[in-house]
């Protein structure tokens, strides 16, 4: 489809390749060739889950600038999807929102750890976007979380800590706090709630 080579770092790539099972290694080389080359490489550390039985290693942070919108519409639907999910790590929260909003309502089983990462994180205008694209019936995250017990305590966790060190007073019930929402209705929330919203 592209005729360029892939311009990024065989560090980067092999980065980028970890990030998903292994089946999609094809189609991940090709969003590569249209993704312009960063300054920066992904992070070291990452998202360390497993997806389709295999592990996978996501970069926490990537600084890739976005490629141009013309370009991005020639990508077959899954090579998009593949594009928004790397997206989804970017450094920038603005992108990252914009992204997992191109991504929609996917039920791909590999989609999950991109979306559960960004509720535990302390921007809420994502968790409410995260609100926004929850598929119907999301069958692949509670697969997801089945599979991955202790990543989504530990999201969780994070959840908590954000809403009371940033949120508290703007959503003093942590029942209305939009990732805590989100992760109920995702299947993926696997910690005890603080004592106001126990059932």
């Amino acid at each position: 489809m592209f005729s360029w080579s892939n311009p990024h770092s065989e560090r980067t790539t092999e980065r980028i390749l970890v990030a998903f099972p292994s089946r999609l290694a094809g189609y991940v080389r090709a969003v590569l060739q249209v993704i312009p080359k960063a300054e920066h490489e992904p992070t070291d550390d990452g998202i360390d889950v497993t997806v389709e039985g295999e592990r996978v290693l996501i970069p926490y942070r990537v600084y890739f600038p976005e490629p141009p919108d013309k370009v991005v519409a020639k990508l077959q639907p899954l090579q998009r999807l593949l594009l928004a999910a790397m997206f989804t790590r970017h450094h920038d929260g603005f992108v990252r929102e914009r992204w997992l909003r191109a991504m929609g309502p996917s039920v791909e089983s590999w989609v999950p750890p991109f979306v559960v990462q960004l509720l535990g994180e302390y921007v809420v205008e994502i968790a409410c976007a995260v609100e926004d694209v929850i598929p119907p019936g999301p069958s692949s995250y509670q697969a997801f979380a089945d599979a991955n017990h202790d990543y989504c305590r530990v999201v969780s966790a994070r959840m908590i800590d954000y809403w009371a060190l940033y949120y508290r007073r703007q959503t003093p019930s942590f029942g209305d706090y939009p990732a805590y929402r989100a992760a109920r209705q995702l299947g993926v929330w696997r910690e005890r709630p603080p004592r106001k919203v126990r059932k």
